[in-house]
């Protein structure tokens, strides 16, 4: 049962790559909304996505052309009922929406801007432009550095890539993720050796992710054109539930051309999730609802700001 009071304030928000797991449709594997869903997917995908999504057979689900679908198809159902669930009970929609990384296409589906159909197929083709972008003889990386302030990590990312003689060799921030993690990605050679650098420097940890994508950097740059000329022929709709921006962490404007070019510059910009939960804050927001199959945002939350009262929803029985 949601513990949701029906006058306050809320936030709805959906996780990106790294929440799934094999089984992740366990929680509502009898929902007509999964059921009607499921085999358009497939089409689309060219892959069952059942038996991936409940037992992935073919070890499949962790390439990101299906990982990001299937954590859409996943946060979408759970939408599905979770609007059910509050109209039923006269409990308003949330104030906002916001998604890390893939969960802004997520957001922007449950705000009614993309038609789930054509969201399936952007961050499809999104994941195959991203596992293509690479030229055969480089490998990217991501990494995550724990124990050093946000500032301080960017600073020394500076520093680094400054005494790099070869410019090939790139190094960004991907992602802000709390205070005090903070996620790079580059080529995999300079992320390893700044791994070791940011130990140097006091990082308490440092870990490779398990990415072969250089997701939220300029290696991006090829898989983002790619994806604008995808975008531009998708239709959008004026979303009817503020969403934020990864890149701007502020509302999109009422602007579909600048909702397309934002999830084209997002290929390539660092993902601001500290600024966008400060800014829910700043707008006297007090609570928050992952719409997703774990409680990975639900964690970091805690460790940007634990006055935010936050709760997973990964369950339909949740919100039956």
């Amino acid at each position: 049962m949601l513990d949701i009071i029906s006058n306050a304030k809320y936030a709805a928000l959906f996780p990106g790559q790294g929440s799934q797991f094999v089984g992740m449709i366990s929680g509502f594997n009898n929902s007509p909304y999964l059921k009607e869903l499921l085999p358009k997917v497939s089409d689309i995908c060219n892959i069952d996505f059942y038996e991936l999504l409940s037992c992935d057979k073919k070890n499949k689900l962790n390439l990101t052309q299906y990982t990001q679908p299937a954590l859409l198809i996943s946060s979408y159902v759970l939408w599905r009922h979770f609007s059910d669930y509050i109209k039923i009970h006269n409990i308003s929609n949330p104030e906002v929406l916001a998604g890390h990384s893939l969960g802004e296409y997520s957001a922007l589906v449950s705000a009614g801007c993309i038609d789930i159909l054509d969201a399936i197929k952007l961050v499809y083709y999104r994941g195959l432009y991203m596992q293509d972008s690479l030229h055969t003889k480089i490998s990217g990386a991501m990494a995550a550095i724990l124990g050093l302030d946000n500032d301080i990590v960017f600073e020394l990312v500076q520093d680094f890539t400054q005494d790099i003689n070869n410019k090939n060799e790139i190094l960004e921030v991907a992602n802000y993720n709390a205070l005090g993690q903070v996620v790079v990605s580059g080529i995999k050679n300079t992320v390893e050796d700044f791994l070791v650098y940011a130990k140097e420097k006091g990082a308490k940890i440092t870990t490779l992710l398990p990415v072969s994508v250089p997701a939220h950097s300029s290696l991006m740059q090829n898989a983002a054109d790619k994806l604008k000329d995808l975008l531009d022929k998708i239709n959008f709709n004026l979303p009817n539930i503020p969403v934020f921006s990864n890149v701007t962490s502020k509302l999109h404007n009422e602007n579909i051309d600048e909702i397309k070019q934002l999830l084209f510059l997002q290929m390539t910009s660092s993902v601001r999730w500290v600024e966008i939960i400060q800014n829910i804050k700043l707008m006297n927001i007090d609570n928050a609802y992952e719409i997703g199959v774990n409680n990975v945002l639900t964690k970091l939350n805690k460790r940007i700001d634990k006055s935010i009262k936050s709760q997973a929803i990964n369950n339909i029985k949740e919100v039956a």
